[in-house]
Order: structure tokens, then sequence, then C-alpha cells
């Protein structure tokens, strides 16, 4: 399967929060300008596309008005692309068809991203053109659930994309992951908590999705900043295990906090 480099890029407070109240404390802004060098700015990683969902742009989106429904709305089939030349874009999953734009780019690190807007088989004509007119390309994988297989190997071929920034939430960050496709995890770590258990944490799977399996990683790298004493760490994937691996492996059962060899 064809795919860009991709890895997760989060900004997390000690107890592995991205979203909450320590996030406005004064340890987060300036833990911010680390975070942004280590991630986006092309110190560590080539700069490259942003990918997000729709729950982490809902926002920032600039607000549109998307047009009643119209039955006899035809477009020609397939996807769209309006912008194929660019260095980089912002790569929305949308695959319902709700975001309300109101122009053709996303503006993150002071810097604007054409659009790309992922969509699936189910998403109205009205709403395609409504992107057509607005200049957006799109893209159509999967019928009703996004296909990622798809998806990546389209960024590739159509938009050159060669280095994948995943910045969505804790759900977009865990699933991306478990599912063998992001192939590093960078993460800034700021001097601040707030031990909010219903905040969304840097990994955060789906109780009726996902399986409650673990995911082992390799540390590259470890950096400390001493002016905003936060720390960046850096991993690539180690293994995705699975149920069955595991089991065979350690059995069933709650684990230990310190296992038994060790007390």
């Amino acid at each position: 399967m064809k795919k860009p480099f991709m890895y997760t890029h989060c900004l997390a407070s000690v107890d592995g929060r991205i979203i909450g109240n320590s996030m406005r404390l004064p340890e987060e802004i300036a833990a911010a300008p680390f975070f942004k060098d280590r991630g986006y700015n092309g110190s560590v990683y080539p700069k490259g596309s942003l990918m997000m969902g729709t729950n982490s742009v809902e926002g920032d989106v600039v607000k549109g008005t998307i047009p009643a429904e119209d039955p006899a709305c035809v477009v020609p089939e397939g996807d769209f692309i309006a912008c194929d030349d660019s260095d980089k874009y912002t790569v929305i999953l949308d695959r319902k068809g709700r975001l309300p734009w109101s122009q053709n780019y996303f503006v993150y690190n002071a810097t604007e991203y054409p659009l790309i807007s992922v969509l699936t088989e189910k998403v109205s004509n009205t709403y395609k053109k409504y992107l057509r007119d607005l200049g957006i390309s799109y893209v159509i994988c999967g019928t009703e659930e996004i296909d990622f297989d798809m998806l990546f190997e389209k960024l590739v071929d159509i938009f050159h994309i060669e280095t994948l920034i995943v910045g969505g939430g804790g759900a977009m960050n865990w699933s991306m992951v478990r599912k063998g496709y992001a192939d590093e995890v960078s993460i800034v770590i700021f001097p601040a908590a707030d031990g909010n258990k219903e905040a969304v944490g840097y990994f955060s799977g789906d109780p009726n999705k996902d399986e409650d399996m673990p995911v082992a990683f390799n540390l590259l790298d470890c950096v400390v900043d001493k002016e905003s004493e936060s720390v960046w760490l850096r991993y690539s994937v180690k293994k995705i295990w699975t149920k069955e691996e595991f089991t065979e492996t350690y059995g069933d059962g709650r684990g230990e906090f310190v296992t038994a060899e060790h007390r």
C-alpha cells in the first residue's frame, strides 16, 4: 500500500490531556514555540501536510452556509481536484459532508494550507457542488466509512504528499497508530495538569470499536526545553499487539502493577 510518512504530533499536559483547563495556563503558552518547532517548522521532520477530523477543526472553520439539499443537483462522478501543485495541504476527514466552509484553505501556524475534503459515497451532490463552487478539492474514499488505504494512495498519487502530520484529537491519533498507519509518535509535554478524567487524552480509543490492546514503542529521541521546562518525546512504533498474540503471551485478566518477577 502506498502512503505518506505519517506521525502524530500533540502538545499535552503531564497527565496526557490535549484539552482542558491546563491548556489555558502560561506553562502551555510557553511550550507552544517548542511544540511548533519540533513538529511543524522542518527542524525535525520534513514540512508536511496536515490531516485532521471534523471535531478538531469545527471550531476553527470560517463559517459559510451549506445550501439546502437539492435532489436535482448533478455533479460529475468521482473526485474533484481544484489544486494539485501545493507543497502542503490540510486533509479533512468529513465522511458525512457537514463542515460549512467559506474558503478553500485552512490557516494553521500562520500558514494557509489548501483544503482536501475526504468524503464517502453517502455525501450528497449538493454538498459536493458546494465544495466545487468554493474551489475545494475532494476525494471519495469508502461507502459509509473512510477507506484509509484508498485515501493514502490518492494523497500520494494525486497530490504527491510525502509527509503527513496527524493533527487530530485522541481518537484519530489512536486510530492511526492502532491501524498501523502512523510511523512515529511525537509529543511535547508541558509542566501542568488538571486531573480531569473526562478531558480528551493524547490517545483515546473508542470502547465500541477498539480492542483494549496495547501498542509498544521505541524511543528515538528525548529533548528538554529548559526555557519552558517542557519535554519532547519521539517514538517509532515497535509492536501493535493483537488480542490473540497478547492473550497467548500474557493470558487473560488485568495486568499487575509490578510483575511478580520484579517484586
